[in-house]
């Protein structure tokens, strides 16, 4: 039985590769003779306050090397409460790397073994689709087997806005990750989507160490992430969507105030933002998103009251075209649809696009209000009982005429006060 003891005690020491020192010069701490004790300001020292000792057991609460080196070049192994001749890195090292003496200093350096035999078809970039942010991570050990520099990650786009690089620990293993913001139009994103789902696709490029001679190619790897679309996360991928935001309170038994958005989409699916520098021509459809992502769709509801539109941004505007009064569409020159409001957390609105004469900037503004699913927040009724003044969401687009409609596809709006000032005008030339 002592002989199987003895075997397997020296196979752990073989294995673990450490041994605690026992020597006498120095002496070790816990040594009657000594009796002494280790502190941070003073390392270990005997009780006579002036012999240095070797650290033991629970007589080194620094828990580091300070005073295993520099007495006798050991170092703290925290698994055996000693002293040994095994370097001890710390920080302790990954678990694909192992720690040696370089220059009389400790290091953690890659364990060329356990990547033996890997070839670039074995390496393969870990993607992570948290968020609004795509990163992409590769080992550096398994980088630098293979020859490459993991310091030279770069994107398609590879300027200085567009890298954004640095190390991390991933399971255990020291990475090189590079983040992408999952944002169309950044950097080289290449975007498809469907009815549900929006992918963001870019390229990830990894070149070999310079050398005197080139032996290997750059390598490249194409990653993508995929992200339920939503009329609100939609804006997350946008550049510069044009958007309008507002806190107002509810109404009902249930106090509170909520935030209310509104953006503009040039789909139906209302994963399409249009953009502040965006264009749009006459008589192509947008669609109005109002949503309040913070608002209980089991006890509120959101509902849109009036919408109308100016050639200017103030809401005030004479010139105005009506397009949704009382929660309904109206007919005042403008084609509209509403598609939602007053059921859920969100208000739908679809539009044909128009110019007013003269101007090339279209300012759209709806009053909004939340109300409790116990009232009435669907049809087509004023309510009379609402005050004068509601929270009001305003955003500016911007219209191209589209020659190719002909006259009757642009669309131009004449409201009812510029069309009487029309008819004074004529009314005064016959006069005279």
């Amino acid at each position: 039985m002592k002989t199987l003891f003895l075997l397997a005690f020296c196979t752990l020491l073989k294995y673990t590769g450490a041994v605690c020192y026992s020597g006498s010069s120095p002496v070790l701490c816990r040594d009657d003779s000594c009796n002494g004790s280790c502190t941070t300001d003073n390392g270990c020292t005997c009780n006579d306050g002036i012999t240095n000792c070797i650290p033991t057991g629970t007589l080194c609460p620094m828990d580091d090397n300070t005073c295993c080196a520099s007495l006798n070049d050991l170092f703290w192994d925290n698994d055996l409460d000693c002293c040994t001749d095994k370097p001890i890195c710390n920080p302790g090292c990954f678990s694909d790397e192992t720690c040696v003496i370089e220059n009389n200093v400790t290091s953690c350096i890659c364990n060329k073994t356990i990547y033996s035999g890997l070839t670039i078809s074995g390496l393969k970039p870990s993607v992570n689709c948290d968020g609004g942010t795509m990163i992409a991570s590769v080992s550096q050990c398994k980088l630098k087997q293979l020859g490459y520099n993991y310091s030279s990650f770069h994107l398609i786009n590879d300027s200085i806005n567009c890298t954004y690089i640095y190390p991390e620990n991933i399971h255990n293993v020291r990475v090189e990750s590079i983040q992408v913001k999952a944002v169309i139009g950044w950097c080289g994103n290449t975007v498809k989507d469907n009815s549900s789902k929006i992918f963001f696709t870019n390229t990830l490029h990894i070149d070999p160490f310079r050398g005197p001679l080139i032996t290997r190619n750059p390598i490249v790897f194409n990653f993508t992430c995929e992200y339920n679309l939503t009329m609100k996360t939609s804006l997350n991928f946008a550049l510069n969507p044009i958007v309008s935001s507002v806190v107002i309170p509810s109404s009902g038994p249930e106090i509170g105030s909520f935030t209310v958005t509104l953006a503009a989409y040039s789909d139906a699916q209302y994963s399409v933002p249009i953009q502040l520098d965006e264009e749009i021509l006459v008589g192509s459809n947008i669609y109005l998103g109002l949503f309040s992502p913070n608002l209980d769709g089991n006890v509120f509801a959101l509902r849109v009251e009036k919408c109308f539109a100016t050639p200017s941004s103030n809401p005030d505007d004479p010139n105005n075209v009506l397009f949704v009064s009382g929660g309904c569409a109206v007919s005042d020159n403008i084609e509209s649809t509403v598609l939602e409001n007053g059921i859920s957390t969100e208000a739908r609105i679809q539009i044909n696009a128009f110019l007013f004469q003269g101007f090339s900037q279209v300012y759209i503004f709806c009053d909004v209000k939340i109300c409790n699913k116990t009232n009435s927040c669907k049809g087509c009724n004023v309510d009379r009982s609402l005050k004068a003044d509601l929270p009001q969401l305003g955003i500016q687009l911007n219209l191209q005429a589209n020659d190719d409609f002909g006259s009757s596809g642009h669309h131009t709006a004449v409201s009812w006060p510029m069309l009487l000032v029309y008819l004074l005008g004529l009314l005064s030339l016959k006069l005279f």
